[in-house]
């Protein structure tokens, strides 16, 4: 098992209530969970017990303000709500801004909350600057980002590796909570055929002020379709309160439609998922935990994680977890960075249908999405293996 020495960087609630939770919790050291039993509860049995490959220890947190040059050093004054984040980290040391806590604290890998004024390619740039090894400190060799990697695709090239850049992983947790990881699993599996159409309803109206939410949206609807399914019109219209819908058209005659509009997350099954594949067979969440498997002259199959559970946080829940747990994975089984092209290649699919949509909002009219590339240094690739596609709805049951 490896040590990672972990910094985190903001103050916002996805930090507080979700990733220092699971950091310091036992859900980092649970074993991976890629959504084929994710609502298996547990029993005694003769299983080997889950040998987690990393274990991580939260050892520096600081605000997420930009850093300046001019600030002291760790003693200077922190935020309060920063120093009530330091109770539950278990005594991490506080540092002002992440200029200071780099220069003063060996890191192995960096947090980057998604609720803090400092941008990833801000970050990227100042570890990549930093000098070698400075008293005996090291830069961090990983970066674990929450949200949108860049506003545009224009802005997506910085992160491209080259020597002395950190890797950076950009984290998906919608797309891993539990009905939405089972849900592509059984997309993978075949067990609806080719997706041929996505509806979806989202919580919150599409703005700039949502950018974030709205990022996480396009990239889960977009995972469910291949990457060859380029996407090539949409079109986006705006009500006078707020809601907006959106029509999308991909490659090969798929078409994705999302409605965006202010909503109860605590008593709205949102966000709503459908997937139509072929021959009657479609699936649908709700909530992200609730997955429901229609099947023509077959009964339907509701998927839900257990309610009253101990071992199902609330990390899990969201997405978190999975996530996490995935990267730490990456981080200890790579000695030298990892490459991020492939998400980089979906980060840039999700940005560009984002920009078109605002676009076409502004506009009102049908906007044509434009291909966006990313320039990537292809002479360090690890990608995942594919998995033999073969249906498993019945190991699902």
């Amino acid at each position: 098992m490896q040590r990672l020495r972990i910094g985190v960087i903001g103050t916002g609630s996805a930090v507080e209530w979700a990733i220092l939770p699971c950091l310091n919790g036992p859900d980092a050291l649970a074993a991976p969970d890629s959504g084929a039993w994710w609502a298996r509860r547990p029993a005694p049995s003769g299983d080997i017990r889950y040998n987690p490959p990393a274990l991580p220890e939260v050892v520096a947190l600081c605000d997420g303000d930009e850093p300046a040059p001019t600030r002291g050093s760790s003693s200077s004054k922190v935020s309060p709500r920063l120093e009530a984040l330091a109770r539950a980290a278990r005594g991490a040391g506080l540092y002002p801004d992440a200029r200071t806590m780099l220069r003063e604290t060996q890191l192995d890998v960096v947090f980057l909350g998604d609720e803090c004024e400092l941008q990833p390619a801000a970050l990227v740039d100042l570890i990549s600057s930093a000098p070698g090894v400075v008293n005996g400190i090291a830069p961090p060799k990983w970066v674990w980002v929450d949200g949108p990697p860049a506003r545009s695709c224009a802005h997506l090239n910085p992160f491209a590796r080259v020597a002395g850049a950190p890797s950076l992983w950009m984290a998906l947790p919608l797309r891993r909570a539990p009905a939405h990881r089972a849900a592509r699993r059984l997309v993978e599996r075949d067990a609806i055929g080719t997706v041929t159409a996505v509806q979806a309803r989202f919580p919150f109206p599409l703005d700039e002020a949502r950018f974030s939410a709205a990022y996480a949206a396009f990239d889960l609807m977009l995972s469910f379709f291949p990457p060859a399914q380029a996407p090539r019109q949409i079109w986006a219209a705006r009500h006078g309160d707020g809601a907006t819908q959106v029509l999308l058209s991909l490659g090969g005659g798929a078409h994705l439609s999302a409605l965006f509009g202010a909503a109860d997350t605590w008593n709205s099954p949102l966000p709503r998922i459908e997937a139509c594949g072929t021959q009657g067979r479609f699936l649908v969440c709700e909530s992200g935990r609730t997955l429901m498997h229609f099947v023509p002259r077959e009964g339907a199959r509701t998927f839900e994680p257990p309610g009253l559970a101990a071992h199902v946080s609330g990390a899990n829940l969201s997405g978190y977890g999975e996530d996490i747990k995935a990267f730490l994975s990456v981080c200890a089984d790579n000695p030298a960075p990892f490459n991020a092209e492939r998400a980089l290649d979906d980060a840039a699919r999700a940005l560009s249908v984002l920009e078109a949509a605002f676009l076409s909002v502004q506009e009102h009219i049908p906007v044509s999405v434009e291909p966006r590339g990313v320039r990537f240094d292809r002479e360090v690739l690890q990608s995942e293996p594919e998995l033999p596609s073969r249906n498993l709805t019945l190991e699902l049951i």
